[in-house]
């Protein structure tokens, strides 16, 4: 039987996506005067930064190809 596909590289896309959104919109709390939220905003980013970094290491260990399921 054949092994499963994983879905990492789709995983990769949507932490990235996540860190782009994460960011933009604590660099625009910031810009409308809501510390809170872009305190807020800036720690889930850098968890997506984290995550991002943990999925490509991932990726790099097995060899990926460039479609979205490996």
């Amino acid at each position: 039987m054949e092994r499963p596909k994983s879905p990492l590289n789709l995983r990769i896309a949507l932490a990235a996506f996540g860190l782009i959104v994460t960011a933009t919109l604590a660099a625009l709390a910031a810009l409308a005067d809501w510390a809170l939220a872009a305190a807020i905003l800036s720690v889930i980013a850098a968890f997506s930064i984290g995550n991002l970094a943990t999925l490509i290491y991932i990726r790099s260990k097995r060899g990926g190809s460039h479609s979205l399921f490996e």
